[in-house]
């Protein structure tokens, strides 16, 4: 949905749109959800709006973009360009906007304090977990995924991606 002017409201609160074209819309969920399940969503193009559709709401659940790890120097993560052990990487990734923990794992590892996570400087709506791989690593990758619940007990998981890694 393309057009001069698009808005988004859930239950009627307006979100933040961020992008839009003919295919997409990315967008910030308005806070004043927090605590939902489900909102009802309008989408407003030039004037024209949709049926209202209903959708789930979650305080947690993650995902790691596509090439949104980045090595120690700034590099696209890749198997030409691994991160070495003892390194930070950076993650980004999105729904981790929920008040409570953020955690990951690397491996079989769970890191319960990552280096830092939290928003990513400048760019509403994304997150950024930064963790330092272990020294001990083997192979040419490891899984990693980025974790967030209200509480530890409550926590859910993004699908884990592979990074690789130098020997």
């Amino acid at each position: 949905m393309s057009g001069q002017t698009v808005s988004v409201t859930f239950n009627g609160l307006p979100a933040q749109v961020l992008f839009s074209n003919a295919t997409q819309i990315n967008l910030v969920v308005p806070a004043g959800l927090s605590g939902k399940t489900s909102a009802q969503v309008i989408v407003t193009v030039d004037g024209a709006a949709s049926a209202p559709l209903t959708v789930n709401l979650a305080s947690f659940a993650p995902g790691i973009f596509a090439n949104g790890v980045l090595n120690q120097d700034y590099s696209v993560n890749s198997a030409t360009q691994p991160a070495s052990p003892g390194s930070v990487i950076q993650i980004y990734a999105t729904g981790l906007s929920g008040n409570g923990v953020i955690t990951a794992n690397i491996g079989s590892e769970v890191v319960t304090q990552p280096y830092y996570a939290g928003p990513a400087p400048g760019f509403a709506g994304l997150q950024q977990v930064d963790l330092i791989l272990p020294t001990g690593l083997t192979g040419n990758t490891v899984n990693v995924s980025v974790c967030g619940g209200t509480t530890a007990a409550q926590v859910v998981c993004s699908p884990a991606v592979a990074v690789a890694i130098s020997q």
